[in-house]
């Protein structure tokens, strides 16, 4: 339930957390606040804690609308996060917060420690897309409890990346989505779809792939990007499934086959682990079972 509009027009903020009960259903779950702290690193409406370069398509001699060095905007002064936090909070629901470079992420660490001293570990916490976090904050993902919400397919080779190394320093690129750091340091690190703005079909074999990979199936984008951030297949495959339903709130009910879990499976049309790894990508789902129901079955080739 978003705090501000942001893209679409709707009821937002306290207004519409008032109705989450009412909205509620068996599989219609509102149980997350969304506050979005920056923008993206591409347009420069991230805020990190180093300055951006000069903005390469300024006109020569222009600072790009911007007092340099910049380092980006926040869309939330730290007050009004906090306030965000506590409306969310009082009202028995979580918080999921998008920041995108180090500057923000460390803000909402910051307002989420505030918060633990407030209501203890009993919310749950999210950071929705941490490309940047620095290795100073690493750490305090675990030790605060919040839930690293990785986007899919945005850690590798590709035109969206190498605008964005156009604009931060170098050194950013070097640790773009840390997901090693931050499994290692034992935060729990969850795929999320970010359907349907990362891409138009959310393709979870892509993602998968390219956790362990960090580079594109793609040979028209070579090489890979901060290929030492790798995760393996199986910890990949966490991330997509029993990681993200703890993050929901929802690990006593689904994410893995287990007695008295809802037999939510699929299945494949190859064993992923016998496969290359650069083969994964290519794997196709054959039957969708939900609660014990058949309720998808591919088209016979």
């Amino acid at each position: 339930m978003p705090a501000r509009e942001f893209v679409e027009s709707g009821p937002v903020g306290t207004e519409l957390f008032d109705t989450a009960s009412a909205r509620r259903s068996a599989h219609v779950l509102p149980d997350f606040v969304k506050g979005v702290l920056d923008g993206v690193p591409m347009t420069r409406t991230s805020k990190f804690l180093d300055a951006y370069k000069p903005d390469p398509f300024a006109p020569a001699g222009a600072t790009g609308g911007h007092v340099c060095p910049f380092h980006g905007e926040g869309l939330f002064s730290d007050e009004e996060l906090l306030q965000l936090l506590e409306a969310a909070l009082s009202r028995g629901l979580h918080a999921k917060l998008h920041a995108t470079a180090d500057a923000t992420v460390r803000q909402a660490l910051e307002a989420v420690a505030v918060m633990r001293e407030r209501y203890g570990d009993g919310p749950v916490f999210h950071v929705a897309h941490p490309e940047f976090v620095h290795p100073d904050d690493v750490a305090r993902f675990a030790e605060l409890s919040v839930v690293a919400d990785a986007s899919p397919v945005l850690w590798l080779p590709n035109p969206m990346n190498s605008v964005i190394a156009q604009q931060v320093q170098d050194h950013y690129m070097e640790r773009i989505w840390p997901l090693r750091d931050l499994h290692d340091a034992g935060t729990l690190v969850a795929a999320g779809s970010d359907w349907p703005v990362a891409m138009e079909v959310p393709n979870p074999w892509l993602s998968i792939e390219t956790m362990v990979t960090r580079r594109s199936p793609d040979p028209v984008f070579p090489g890979s990007l901060a290929a030492d951030q790798a995760l393996d297949l199986d910890t990949a495959i966490r991330a997509h499934t029993v990681n993200a339903a703890r993050a929901m709130g929802l690990a006593e009910r689904t994410g893995r086959l287990s007695p008295g879990m809802s037999a939510d499976f699929i299945v494949l049309d190859r064993n992923v682990f016998d496969v290359p790894v650069e083969h994964v990508h290519n794997t196709e789902v054959r039957q969708t079972w939900f609660a014990g129901r058949l309720v998808h079955t591919a088209a016979a080739d």
